[in-house]
């Protein structure tokens, strides 16, 4: 699930709305006439006009900033909503929008601030709250964001957006029942908003649900038939089904309702590169990383394509970059040690395989769903380094460590009796015994 400004921006166009019907005055209503007819520009000069007139008149520049939000001019926006704070600086409205335009600028920890100042003017304020909570949430403090979301609901017990965005949070936490359970209770309060049904769609793809996950697109899109999102959650969930061509229309549905989708470029780059199509896997990853230069995951299968095109400076060129961008990117890690392997560079292979183990869970946590999540949604191919290992082992049959190598890949595959047999080999070959009884114990656990 990808961070949306669409859950703050929903929160402040409601926000807008109130703030601009509130105000009563004749010049405010003619105005808000003129930007209902999208005669933005004159509207501004009529907000500077009044301005004029009473340069203390703080709703004003309230006004004016959130018209220069709303065409993305977020320097005016800024300077507006300032120079509200300075001539009241009690003005709840004015922090509160200062917030919003620090929010959709990404400068999260200034949103955080102004958030806080409106809410020690209004601490009810719904808005507020829920806005401080998405921040946090990005900021990767889920368990302060669900707080704030329950004081909403102590507010107002049918909040969708609490709901909602405390789904959002459960799911970063990993906590899918309770990400679930929101979502749903979200929906109950609000039926028709069609991104609740894509997050739920998406929770059920990370659970390996991928049926569940293509009935809650299909009613996403029944609600907005061009809602490009829900197209690409679909395709996701197709594609794991392995009903390729299906995915591939979904993915193309949903560059079809917005081509800047950098993840419809990547789902379909992977079928591509599935298909061994490389020459279309790198046009459309390209497409994709132009998008989003920061889309880790469209480096690395970007590198995957050139190296099985044996472009290898170009694939470790985009695995670097990939990890760069994530360190924590097991598949960058992985195919780096298979390029790495390739090269004959052995003491690179192995660290990166190392670091991917390190970040892939193991066995001792296959009771919770994460191994499950992480597996579903990673693109590892670990048939294609347990076969580079066995030509070392056959160049190399005295390199007892690459049986529990192996065995590792195979454990991580999730192929149980053949990691015990390379286990089993590497104990009589002489290999660190309690090392190996360890794996065979967390095998057995299971």
């Amino acid at each position: 699930m990808k961070k949306s400004l669409l859950l703050c921006v929903i929160v402040f166009l409601l926000f807008f709305k109130q703030t601009l019907s509130a105000q009563i005055d004749t010049n405010y209503v003619k105005i808000k006439k003129l930007i209902d007819n999208g005669r933005v520009n004159e509207a501004i000069n009529e907000y500077k006009k009044i301005i004029s007139l009473n340069p203390k008149d703080s709703k004003a520049y309230v006004a004016l900033g959130n018209i220069y939000l709303l065409i993305n001019l977020y320097d005016e926006a800024i300077d507006e909503f300032k120079k509200a704070t300075e001539v009241s600086p009690g003005y709840f409205d004015a922090y509160l929008c200062l917030g919003n335009v620090y929010f959709q600028t990404y400068k999260y920890l200034d949103a955080l601030e102004n958030y806080r100042k409106a809410l020690t003017l209004y601490p009810e304020s719904e808005s507020a709250l829920l806005n401080s909570g998405l921040v946090l949430s990005y900021l990767n403090h889920p368990d302060e964001s669900i707080k704030l979301y329950q004081k909403v609901i102590e507010i107002n017990e049918k909040n969708p957006f609490a709901y909602h965005f405390m789904g959002y949070a459960y799911f970063l936490k990993k906590d899918f029942f309770n990400a679930i359970s929101n979502y749903k209770k979200a929906i109950e309060y609000n039926p028709t908003d069609a991104r609740i049904y894509n997050n739920l769609a998406s929770v059920y793809y990370k659970i390996g649900n991928f049926d569940e996950s293509i009935q809650y697109c299909e009613k996403a899109i029944a609600i907005n038939p061009k809602y490009s999102e829900a197209y690409c959650s679909m395709g996701n969930a197709l594609y794991k089904k392995n009903e390729i061509n299906k995915a591939i229309e979904s993915y193309k549905k949903a560059l079809t309702f917005n081509p800047k989708s950098s993840e419809s470029y990547y789902g379909l780059g992977n079928i591509y590169l599935g298909q061994n199509e490389y020459d279309k896997a790198i046009e459309v990853l390209k497409k994709a990383i132009e998008i989003n230069q920061n889309l880790s995951e469209a480096h690395c299968a970007l590198g995957t394509a050139y190296r099985r095109k044996n472009v290898d400076d170009l694939a470790e060129k985009e695995y670097l970059i990939s990890l760069k961008i994530n360190p924590n990117l097991a598949e960058a890690h992985y195919n780096l040690s298979i390029l790495y392997n390739k090269l004959g560079e052995k003491e690179k292979s192995m660290a990166h395989l190392n670091r991917a183990f390190e970040i892939i869970p193991d066995s001792a946590r296959a009771e919770t769903h994460f191994t499950q999540e992480y597996f579903n949604s990673s693109t590892l191919n670990f048939d294609e380094l347990i076969d580079e290992f066995k030509i070392d082992l056959k160049n190399n049959p005295n390199d007892i460590e690459l049986y529990l190598t192996i065995g590792k890949l195979f454990e991580m595959k999730g192929e149980s009796k053949n990691a015990l047999e390379y286990y089993d080999k590497y104990i009589k070959l002489g290999g660190d015994k309690e090392k190996a009884i360890q794996r065979i114990n967390l095998i057995n656990k299971k």
